[in-house]
């Protein structure tokens, strides 16, 4: 079935690489058309924010692709970076970070870090049920400190 006076989407894109005519690329970005045939990713795509996002939990992510934990070699969990920040390292396996309030709050008078999971669940259910070696940091003393 044919319509008449249609124009199909892809006429006159010969040579731009599948993109119609009078499309222009942003000048804030200043890219070839050949770089823009392989499709950008990072501060050059045109949705890109600040790189913040957020992940299916709802932690806040950042980009960060040189980080050795990131995920899928580009986001890494801001609560984690703030805690290895004040550690001076990097986060081992086993550790597991808790938030005393809003997932996105990532102040350190509200994270503690745990030595295992265990640790962590065991908080949950009763916090005197935690021994004080099972607690790498406390935001709580921490805010006393300020």
């Amino acid at each position: 079935m044919a319509l008449k006076g249609h124009i199909p989407w892809n006429k006159g894109t010969k040579g731009l690489g599948g993109r119609p005519k009078g499309i222009k690329f942003s000048k804030k970005h200043k890219i070839k058309l050949s770089q823009a045939k392989i499709g950008l990713t990072g501060v050059f795509a045109n949705n890109w924010k600040t790189g913040n996002t957020l992940d299916g939990k709802g932690y806040r992510l950042i980009y960060y692709p040189s980080h050795p934990y990131a995920r899928n070699g580009k986001y890494v969990q801001e609560h984690k970076l703030v805690i290895e920040k004040i550690l001076g390292r990097y986060l081992l396996p086993e550790e597991t970070i808790h938030h005393l309030g809003i997932k996105t709050d990532n102040r350190l008078q509200m994270l503690m870090l745990f030595v295992t999971h265990s640790a962590h669940m065991r908080f949950h259910k009763n916090p005197n049920n935690v021994k004080l070696e099972e607690i790498v940091f406390d935001g709580r003393e921490y805010e006393c400190k300020l």
